[in-house]
């Protein structure tokens, strides 16, 4: 606990978040789990292996069925019961006997009416149900199917707070830490709007709309932090601006990338500042020099302003997930996290020999040596990533 403490003074940023659970991430490698099966764990070694991981969480698999009263997040909880239960067997082939540090449940954040009890809600409930989905602003249309939700509708935003919020923090009671929130900067992404009934709808008034669903979304945190529990928000929206301070700069190429619907990351960190989010990140590096770069710069932004982050990278887009993992470990603060998998079923997830590194905590903040090159030191060895040729090295002392 001592090292993440002192790591976050050393980090510390104005956005930082707050982060209610102990942080293990700095004496034992910080893996990551999101798997899911429908029919849930099925045996006590399934549960053990689920137990190895620093953060561990089930995601959208495990289905949902509205007329029997049972949704994903439901045998997410189940399964956090059991695993709660469960401590990992250390053996000659496993480094960590240590139980998750937190535990986290799958929510969608762009069709919630498909995905968990808010549809059982509004069933019966024609008024409520108006008042929550978003309307074309001319036609009075529904949008997108009825699955859109109006942020900007404080009937319906007052519900998603207080009584949504209100059963993420009671979960806590069954071991649960966490919510994840799916797809939160796609809302009304693409032509979604246009497509299906809602031609009024152009990019300042979309803007509009998810800056109305970020303000309300502080006040769903708001409830959270009272409860000591803490949102993790999947995005691919990133800082315009990064003070990454180095030695070369006319060699700077950065581009800004990931700016979704107009929105940036600055506008998500000023508006959740001192609230318990964690910024999740979807494919982690294999996409580029250039991509791949901007990946690192906006975490390494993001660990200065103390704002934590999880990376997932897909296995088959790095020849070697030494790559990714060094990386990650550039960027690393307290409550940060790094995962791989081919897929989000259970059955896509290995354990990797990257999740028993032992480096211990950082020492300092990453130097950049070049444009694509970024080496750090830790408490037991150094760490070098090549971003150009996608490369990672790893000296332990």
């Amino acid at each position: 606990m001592l090292k993440g403490m002192l790591l976050t003074v050393l980090f510390l940023g104005t956005c930082e978040a707050t982060i209610p659970w102990d942080y293990t991430g700095f004496s034992r490698f910080p893996s990551f789990y999101f798997g899911a099966d429908q029919s849930g764990p099925q045996s006590h070694t399934e549960l053990e292996f689920v137990a190895r991981f620093a953060l561990s969480g089930w995601g959208w698999q495990q289905s949902y069925n509205a007329n029997r009263g049972h949704h994903g997040e439901s045998a997410g909880m189940n399964a956090a019961r059991c695993l709660r239960s469960v401590s990992p067997t250390c053996n000659d082939t496993h480094d960590n006997c240590t139980s998750p540090d937190a535990l986290f449940v799958y929510r969608q954040s762009e069709n919630l009416f498909t995905y968990y009890d808010l549809m059982e809600a509004v069933a019966n409930n024609s008024d409520f149900y108006s008042a929550s989905v978003l309307h074309d602003p001319v036609t009075n249309k529904v949008c997108g199917g009825g699955g859109l939700l109006a942020f900007n509708n404080q009937t319906f935003t007052n519900y998603w707070s207080n009584v949504v919020g209100g059963e993420i923090v009671a979960e806590k009671k069954l071991g649960v830490n966490a919510v994840f929130f799916d797809g939160f900067d796609k809302l009304y992404a693409g032509d979604t709007l246009t497509t299906q009934g809602c031609p009024n709808y152009d990019s300042d008034k979309i803007a509009s709309e998810l800056r109305n669903k970020v303000n309300a979304t502080k006040a769903f945190l708001e409830t959270l932090k009272d409860g000591n529990s803490v949102a993790i928000i999947s995005t691919y929206n990133f800082f315009e601006n990064k003070s990454d301070n180095y030695d070369f700069i006319a060699e700077d190429k950065q581009k800004n990338v990931g700016s979704m619907n107009n929105i940036s990351e600055e506008v998500y960190a000023e508006a959740w500042a001192g609230l318990p989010w964690v910024r999740f990140y979807e494919v982690w590096m294999g996409h580029g020099p250039e991509q791949d770069t901007a990946i690192l710069e906006n975490a390494i932004e993001e660990t200065r302003l103390g704002i934590p982050f999880i990376a997932r990278t897909a296995t088959g887009m790095c020849h070697t997930l030494v790559y990714p993992a060094a990386a990650f470990l550039i960027a690393q603060g307290s409550h940060c996290y790094w995962g791989a998998s081919s897929g989000w079923l259970d059955s896509n997830i290995d354990w990797h020999g990257e999740y028993s590194w032992d480096l211990g905590a950082p020492k300092a903040p990453p130097k950049r040596q070049t444009y694509y090159l970024w080496t750090r030191e830790f408490e037991k060895g150094n760490v070098t990533v090549d971003v150009k040729n996608a490369r990672g090295y790893i000296s332990a002392q």
